[in-house]
């Protein structure tokens, strides 16, 4: 009998530790930084994108690579992209979050840079800011695109800072482009992830999607398009601070 009682006693300080660890983060800050990553491939889909712009810089401005815009389209669409793309892409998102309220902007050396969002958790609505004022919401975190595929492997799993997380592979069908003198198939976004379910933050805080996406969040993100490969962004926390 008292084999008995021992061994229920075990069982629900067992049942209480793992409703404390299932406890999800509501509110903290997390930087994440982002750097373009550019393989052999890649470098061959940036020299036909260069032929494409510049074509289509003849065609509809009338430019030639002799003016200044054509040379600077071709220093921007060089051969040398991946060097020019790893220094001017490299850069942080930063995101503060509560249960009711979202920030996210980039940063660069500690400091805020460029313009900022408020971000609604729970529709995916943003109100975006400057320096000086805000505007009305100029677009909403969700329904961007035209609709998503969302695959789970719970067995491909990793530890990062200290977060269970497993792969989750996003995929999302992009809204055609209405010029239809310039096209470039880059095919759908793809966002290959491990993600938590430790912490209460939906995935539309860091990047828009169609869907709204709150059982897990993303530590780890490999972005890129599924006709251009060879061309990626790489998104990898690198702080997170919990507010209790």
């Amino acid at each position: 009998m008292k084999q008995h009682k021992i061994m229920l006693l075990i069982l629900l300080i067992g049942l209480q530790l793992q409703g404390f660890n299932q406890k999800k983060i509501t509110s903290g800050t997390i930087v994440f930084s982002v750097a373009l990553v550019i393989t052999d491939s890649g470098k061959v889909q940036v020299a036909n994108l260069k032929a494409s712009m510049l074509e289509h810089l003849k065609k509809e401005a009338g430019e030639t690579e002799d003016t200044l815009v054509g040379q600077a389209m071709l220093a921007i669409f060089s051969t040398k992209f991946d060097e020019f793309a790893l220094d001017t892409m490299q850069h942080s998102i930063k995101i503060n979050f509560m249960p009711d309220t979202i920030w996210q902007y980039h940063i660069s050396n500690n400091n805020s840079v460029g313009d900022y969002f408020r971000i609604d958790p729970i529709t995916g609505k943003s109100w975006h800011f400057t320096n000086t004022n805000f505007t009305k919401p100029n677009h909403d975190f969700i329904g961007y695109y035209k609709s998503g595929n969302v695959t789970i492997d719970k067995k491909d799993r990793k530890q990062i800072r200290g977060f269970d997380c497993y792969k989750v592979v996003y995929e999302l069908e992009t809204k055609t482009d209405d010029d239809e003198n310039f096209k470039i198939n880059d095919g759908n976004t793809i966002y290959e992830m491990y993600v938590t379910e430790q912490i209460a933050l939906p995935i539309h805080a860091l990047f828009i999607t169609h869907e709204l996406l709150n059982t897990f969040f993303p530590l780890e993100i490999i972005k890129y398009q599924k006709n251009l490969k060879g061309i990626k962004e790489s998104y990898s926390i690198t702080e997170f601070i919990q507010i209790k």
